[in-house]
């Protein structure tokens, strides 16, 4: 018995792995990936059958007119027939532009912009987070490596977003919108969206960023109005102080400084005095996100300080707790592997 052809074992081996993938496109969360879904069936639909005439074609032409035994003489030859050359002229024709006037209108109705949106956010990408402003509430979501951002919005409402980027080319991408749009420095990119179910619908960077762009995550949680305007409600009411991260006014004792400027500190090394408080200056003089945070070593897996993330320019003045004699590692939470630096307690 002869072995199987190893073209037919690797059609079978694949087998498994086609039967994960899907044909069509999902119906999506949003009013606009439901007009994305449908024109790419309509794509994929005509795509078929076109593939199947046209393989039909050849598969009828070799079996057809293939040479049989004692045909040794050439057949006769067509040159020219006006009846095909018409065919094959005008029914690609007539298909490109139906794909066409589809596709406009497909890519109009996604585009277009209402007059006045429910909810408008200004969304910052930066290496290698997302920032979330609410304007209209005075509400603002940043996310760090520890806890990535979350935007939380209304169900069956108009969300307009104004993406931007504070550094390089990221995009926003969540699958269930069926939607991706890339965030470019000194641009602002705007979009709207409409999501129908409540659920949160997880999202990423989709553009290659830097080293850490894998771990560029953000998701989307869609509630209704009440929990919305609560969730508002409770992010711009004045946090309580927190023990851990005090911020305010310098206290009495030592003082010591630092500045962020093009996502970096000015300072290599701090040196501060040992076993007693002293306050932090933090001069952030950039309009991104940045924080200072001291921890045990470089692992980063033992906190004993974390400051208030905020956006500059502007200062902040922590208020450290007293350090043991020793040698820690300072970074800021939201740049995690640009900005960072040594504490020495002496």
């Amino acid at each position: 018995m002869r072995p199987p052809p190893r073209l037919a074992i690797l059609a079978l081996a694949a087998l498994p792995g086609l039967a994960g993938c899907g044909l069509t496109l999902p119906l999506g969360a949003t009013d606009q990936s439901r007009e994305i879904s449908s024109l790419y069936k309509v794509i994929f639909v005509i795509a078929v059958a076109i593939f199947l005439l046209v393989e039909g074609l050849i598969v009828y032409s070799v079996i057809r007119y293939r040479r049989r035994p004692g045909e040794d003489e050439l057949p006769p030859q067509i040159h020219g027939n006006t009846i095909a050359e018409v065919v094959w002229t005008v029914v690609p024709l007539v298909i490109v532009v139906f794909l066409f006037f589809i596709s406009w209108q497909t890519l109009n109705n996604v585009e277009a912009r209402s007059d006045r949106p429910s909810v408008t956010i200004e969304v910052t990408a930066f290496q290698f987070d997302w920032q979330f402003d609410y304007p209209d509430a005075g509400v603002s979501v940043i996310g760090t490596p520890n806890q990535h951002a979350e935007m939380v919005i209304p169900v069956g409402e108009t969300i307009r977003i104004n993406l931007t980027s504070a550094d390089v080319i990221h995009a926003f991408y969540v699958p269930a919108f069926n939607y991706k749009k890339d965030a470019v420095p000194g641009q602002v990119n705007t979009f709207e969206f409409t999501v129908r179910e409540p659920g949160v619908y997880r999202g990423q960077c989709a553009e290659l960023c830097g080293i850490y762009h894998s771990r560029m995550l953000l998701s989307v949680r869609a509630v209704q109005r009440e929990e919305f305007d609560a969730w508002l409600q409770s992010k711009a009411a004045p946090p309580a102080a927190s023990p851990s991260a005090p911020t305010g006014s310098a206290p009495a004792g030592d003082v010591v400084r630092i500045a962020a400027k093009n996502i970096a500190f000015d300072q290599a090394e701090l040196t501060v005095p040992a076993g007693r408080p002293f306050s932090l200056v933090f001069d952030n003089q950039e309009t991104v996100p940045h924080n200072v945070a001291i921890y045990a070593d470089a692992s980063a897996g033992q906190s004993l300080f974390v400051g208030e993330i905020f956006n500059g320019p502007g200062e902040r003045t922590y208020a450290v707790p007293a350090l043991q004699a020793g040698t820690y590692f300072l970074r800021c939470d939201v740049h995690p592997t640009r900005m960072t630096g040594t504490l020495v307690a002496r």
